[in-house]
């Protein structure tokens, strides 16, 4: 290359690393030569050698959802205009059972290539195994949760305003009995979960608190629906609330259907496995302060098995929630499927929303009210703290971004 281009060898070297004190025109040679000679600089191998790589890691836990690649893509193109490259790894692996885990080979592989800086895109499960590269390299966690680690920054939408977006509109629409379907699937989940909870008991409402836990996907979410609507031919007295305050303080549980859950999977989302459909009272201070009854139906693995609708009895109107709250917008695309295979109408007989403003929810046929996160400034205050950081973070930071409603026709009637 240096004898092709006429200069010394450390003048080529200095060319690639964009050493500002070369000039345009030797600049202009040693491109030239490196053109003719078919040569492009191998920037991983310089990586590694130098042990101080000039790319940022991204870790997505799941590409095929919409509201991780907007996010990936607006990183992405911000990243580029300042002139850094990315390296996109997926964080998870759906095993032989189908369940989704933390794919513990990525973060040595990222480890080994020395990146400038890390970033998390959404809830990852076990995502304290990244602690140690966290200490090393500036970490921002984006759209997602990450409890208890430190040396990170957290940038996502603030859950508990989106919720209460929502719940107040479905209230001045008149709606009283509104479910929720999620809780489950990671830490944004069970923060949605909570705050549709809070919200629930501000308007009181808080008789009317049913949570079916589902995971983010549509899958998931047509179950939980049919769960919520319908009795099968085993529920021949229909499905038991625990009301009164008889229920505050008492550790046992009442439940329907298919066994017991653990006195710890009570207003939690179910662990991996655990069986059956909890019928209880929120235990704690919230039930005593509020007197509530709330019916949280646990995971079991069949629920994720679709279930014979023509076995299913659907519950008198009087019976059913008028409108369903969706952990995000895959789910409420499962919660409409679900309704509407149940011959029921949305939004007449039943309003749905989502969460995350994706491209699906905007579709006519779909029309979903839903919750902007500002995904755009999400991105935007990732990759500004990324470049602006010279080190690790300090602690645990947080920085919440305002979210906004978007009402479409899934809530208009």
């Amino acid at each position: 290359m240096a004898a092709e281009a006429g200069v010394s060898k450390s003048l080529v070297s200095m060319v690639f690393n964009d050493d500002p004190r070369v000039s345009d025109v030797r600049r202009k040679l040693v491109l030239d030569a490196a053109q003719r000679l078919g040569f492009s600089p191998n920037w991983m191998a310089r990586s590694l050698a130098a042990g101080d790589g000039d790319f940022v890691g991204v870790m997505v836990p799941d590409l095929a959802n919409p509201i991780f690649a907007e996010i990936l893509e607006g990183i992405r193109a911000e990243l580029r205009g300042a002139g850094q490259r990315t390296l996109v790894s997926s964080a998870l692996f759906t095993d032989a059972g189908g369940n989704r885990e933390f794919d513990d080979r990525v973060l040595p592989v990222l480890r080994d290539m020395h990146p400038s800086s890390l970033v998390v895109i959404g809830s990852v499960p076990s995502l304290d195994i990244v602690q140690p590269l966290m200490e090393r390299i500036p970490t921002v966690v984006a759209s997602g949760t990450a409890d208890d680690l430190e040396h990170v920054y957290v940038v996502r939408n603030d859950d508990v305003i989106g919720i209460d977006l929502i719940i107040d509109h479905l209230v001045e629409r008149g709606h009283r009995r509104i479910a929720h379907v999620g809780g489950a699937g990671g830490g944004a989940a069970v923060n949605r979960r909570d705050a549709y909870e809070g919200a629930m008991r501000r308007h009181r409402l808080a008789e009317h608190i049913e949570v079916e836990l589902s995971d983010y996907t549509t899958e998931q979410a047509i179950e939980a629906t049919r769960r919520l609507l319908t009795r099968s031919p085993g529920d021949a007295g229909g499905r038991a609330r625990v009301m009164g305050d008889a229920a505050v303080g008492n550790a046992a549980t009442k439940t329907a259907g298919r066994g017991a859950v653990p006195d710890a999977a009570v207003g939690n989302a179910a662990p991996e496995g655990v069986a059956g459909e909890t019928v209880t009272k929120a235990g704690g201070t919230k039930a005593a302060e509020t007197g509530a009854a709330i019916r949280t139906h646990a995971l079991h693995p069949d629920d994720v098995r679709p279930s014979a609708i023509e076995n299913l009895t659907l519950l008198p109107a009087a019976e059913r929630p008028t409108a369903i709250v969706a952990v995000n917008d895959l789910a409420a695309l499962g919660v409409i499927t679900a309704v509407e295979q149940l011959g029921l109408r949305v939004p007449e007989d039943i309003a749905v929303t989502g969460y995350d403003d994706t491209a699906l929810s905007g579709i006519d046929r779909i029309s979903l009210t839903t919750v902007d996160p500002r995904n755009e400034e999400i991105s935007h205050e990732t990759v500004r703290l990324l470049l602006d950081a010279d080190g690790p973070f300090e602690g645990h930071r947080e920085r919440l971004v305002i979210p906004r409603l978007v009402v479409r026709g899934s809530t208009a009637a």
